[in-house]
């Protein structure tokens, strides 16, 4: 015999699957949320000494949380579109 009284809570017994979509970006830069100094300097097409000049600049805006620089997806395509 079941028990027919349990209330159902939405979304209890149902797993949807979730997807997180990444940012779009149009000017080509590959879908990553961060990237080191060596792999933004690839992606872009410069040397990783022009992008830590970049960043002494001001003109691109690392990531400082860690201790490891990282250059966000969104920051290379704003610098990308805006020079």
């Amino acid at each position: 015999m079941t028990c027919n009284n349990a209330r159902r809570v939405p979304g209890s017994l149902e797993r949807k699957e979730r997807t997180v979509e990444e940012p779009e970006t149009r000017i080509g830069v590959a879908q990553r949320r961060a990237y080191r100094l060596s792999e933004a300097a690839q992606l872009i097409g410069i040397s990783e000494k022009s992008v830590r000049r970049l960043i002494s600049r001001g003109l691109l805006k690392p990531n400082r949380a860690l201790r490891i620089l990282l250059i966000s997806s969104e920051e290379l395509a704003r610098f990308l579109r805006d020079n």
